[in-house]
């Protein structure tokens, strides 16, 4: 009796966890969904921007994936200097942070990682411009040169 007990309990257990599991999950499906599935959407538009901006593609980064706003508030000799300055084109890849949303505006964080293995972070505030979505806002934050990322 006590050996049915004891797999009752285990039985209990498992579906414990299985109903907290499933109820994560129906959570972070609901977050997902107030998001609209945006980060699916944006996700083109920042790669197609960071390869771009990695091919010394700076024109086409902010002629095909940057705002009208964007471009009102700065422009395209301001924009190339910035990623010039920051060396974000020679940088070896992407990594991204995080992402969040507020109204009709989504931000990603990341970083670019140099070919020397030091980390820029960056914002990017994307918005929906006549059905598609563009960048509004890149923010490259200081960061201390000759600090290398820690190897993994």
């Amino acid at each position: 009796m006590n050996r049915s007990r004891f797999s009752l309990n285990n039985f209990s257990l498992f579906l414990l966890c299985c109903l907290f599991a499933g109820a994560v999950l129906q959570l972070q499906g609901e977050e997902e969904k107030k998001a609209g599935g945006l980060s699916i959407r944006v996700l083109p538009v920042i790669s197609g921007f960071l390869e771009a901006i990695n091919k010394e593609q700076i024109g086409k980064a902010y002629e095909e994936f940057t705002s009208k706003e964007f471009k009102q508030q700065t422009s395209k000799d301001a924009f190339e200097a910035m990623i010039k300055r920051n060396k974000l084109e020679k940088s070896s890849s992407f990594q991204f942070g995080s992402f969040y949303s507020k109204g009709d505006q989504i931000t990603f964080s990341g970083a670019f990682i140099s070919t020397e293995g030091q980390d820029i972070p960056v914002e990017i505030d994307l918005r929906q411009e006549k059905g598609s979505w563009k960048i509004i806002g890149l923010q490259i934050f200081q960061i201390e040169r000759g600090v290398p990322r820690p190897q993994k």
